[in-house]
């Protein structure tokens, strides 16, 4: 039973949060910060992440709340909200942390964390307000927690969720045994990943398909994000990736490949389908140190008309060339977003009844979190995103910690059928355990 009170500690110096903020603008957004805007915006929270970190502590709500304000003193991002002027969007730094959602919740032993977990990855950051927050969930009597921090995509992707994970526990270890905050370097708004792009011309044209209908109408306002993982663990990895290196292959080409297998056996999709791949391109900072910067939005979506082959080796190979010419083609190029026109596109796809871009895959690789700190225990991780867009069908989200593989298949709910979802992770979890048993 989830106890109606929320303990909100609101440690505030009106003088210090004052002297931080500036309701000047920052900059304007990039192509793909808008186009996450507007799917935020309009879609009912889309694409907005959550991490959901398991760990063992005896922290209090006034020491977590302690530790989230350091964090948002220390991060341009954290204090800056997102502005409709005209027809473009613009970043201010006008967030004031006591407007920020940063909560203790106190659950009963028998409570389902998983509620918790869904109405923080389903519920719209308010942008004009802030662009995160972050939840404390304590449970029963022991020293069991949970961390929720859900953002804006707009500001973040995987590699800045772990980043900030990983400054959260630095600074509350230190809270918690009473030792010196972390001396931590004021964080500068991220520069526009348009910035390291290149222009030149589209070099392909979106692929064209027959879009499967959803399982059941509902209305955007309705529908909730689901989630069912497939779990690799150690022994299985490790068996993996002896027959990968035997073929050669890499284990996120594996994977897809898998899993477009599995959907289209399940009828999910059609035996040419859509794939959506986030490609990370975090690779560009590395060629420009002076614009390093742990968060922003550095990605882009590799869309790819696959026809599903039955021998998995040969659907990989053929997976990964396809991917690798998007990466170095499309992904790299500038994208003309113009603010009316994609704003009715967000708009429009809210009213389909069909999953129009197919399904999709982002590979976070490892869970770069440190596992224990000073009076701090990390258990488990959890990466989500809100998909109530329905746009695509299934987007499966891997990544592996503390040696295990996770394969989350995430999905709007009802439009596509829990026992559809669970029939694809059986399957696709069979198909990769019978490959690292050849």
């Amino acid at each position: 039973m989830i106890t109606s009170n929320f303990l909100v500690v609101q440690i505030m110096n009106t003088a210090v949060n004052n002297a931080l903020l500036s309701t000047q603008a920052v900059r304007k957004l990039g192509a793909i910060e808008t186009r996450m805007a507007l799917f935020h915006g309009n879609l009912n929270g889309s694409t907005q992440g959550t991490q959901a970190i398991f760990f063992t502590a005896n922290v209090s709500g006034e020491q977590f709340v302690t530790a989230a304000k350091y964090l948002y003193e220390h991060y341009a991002a954290l204090q800056c909200t997102i502005r409709v002027i005209g027809e473009e969007l613009w970043f201010y730094r006008s967030a004031s942390f006591i407007d920020i959602p940063v909560r203790h919740l106190q659950l009963e032993a028998s409570a389902d964390i998983d509620t918790v977990i869904s109405e923080c990855l389903d519920q719209p950051i308010d942008s004009n307000r802030a662009l995160w927050r972050a939840q404390l969930v304590s449970v029963g009597d022991s020293r069991q927690q949970v961390f929720l921090f859900s953002a804006h995509h707009a500001i973040i992707d995987a590699n800045g969720m772990h980043d900030l994970a990983n400054r959260f526990f630095q600074i509350l270890s230190a809270i918690m045994t009473s030792e010196p905050l972390p001396d931590l370097q004021l964080i500068d708004f991220p520069l526009a990943v348009d910035e390291l792009l290149q222009t030149n011309p589209p070099s392909a044209v979106a692929p064209v398909f027959a879009p499967r209908p959803h399982d059941e109408f509902c209305p955007i306002n309705y529908r909730r994000t689901g989630w069912q993982f497939v779990t690799l663990e150690q022994e299985q990895v490790v068996a993996l990736n002896k027959a990968l290196q035997s073929d050669n292959i890499k284990l996120h080409s594996l994977i897809s490949a898998a899993l477009c297998q599995a959907l289209h056996a399940q009828g999910v999709v059609a035996a040419n389908c859509n794939f959506g791949t986030a490609v990370s391109l975090r690779f560009l900072q590395d060629a420009n140190p002076a614009y390093v910067n742990p968060l922003g939005c550095y990605m882009s979506i590799a869309s790819t008309l696959l026809e599903v082959d039955d021998n998995l080796v040969n659907f990989a190979r053929k997976y990964d060339r396809e991917l690798m010419h998007k990466i170095f083609t499309s992904c790299l190029n500038k994208v003309e977003t113009h603010y009316a026109d994609f704003a009715a596109a967000t708009l429009k796809i809210a009213n389909l009844e069909n999953f129009s871009q197919g399904a999709g895959i982002t590979n976070m690789g490892h869970v770069g979190i440190t596992e224990t700190y000073p009076g701090i225990e990390i258990n488990d991780y959890l990466m989500l995103a809100n998909r109530v867009s329905a746009n695509f069908s299934i987007v499966a989200h891997c990544y592996d910690f503390r040696g295990k593989q996770r394969i989350g298949l995430v999905y709007p709910k009802p439009c596509l059928a829990d026992d559809t979802v669970a029939r694809v992770a059986a399957d696709l979890h069979n198909r990769l355990q019978s490959y690292g048993q050849r």
